[in-house]
């Protein structure tokens, strides 16, 4: 799994989406109807964008989800290679 910034624009502004996918592909087709592509960047080796398993935890907990459904979450992270436990 990849990390992409995807850069969009419409008839009043640029924005970004931040996507992870397997390929830039899919991960322009993730974006697909939301705005005219501009470009792509991967951003998978950024240290800016590094995911740290005890920032979703703490997020998630601390938003309301019960523990089980934030390792079910991670233990998903985990398995697409986007955090380490």
């Amino acid at each position: 799994m990849r990390k992409y910034m995807i850069y969009l624009k419409d008839e009043e502004r640029v924005y970004k989406v931040a996507v992870a996918a397997e390929t830039e592909e899919k991960a322009v087709d993730y974006c697909h109807g939301n705005g005219e592509l501009v470009t792509v960047k991967d951003v998978t080796n950024e240290n800016d964008f590094l995911l740290s398993e005890e920032e979703i935890r703490t997020a998630l907990i601390t938003g309301g989800m019960d523990k089980t459904k934030a390792d079910f979450i991670l233990t998903a992270l985990y398995n697409a290679h986007m955090i380490d436990i």
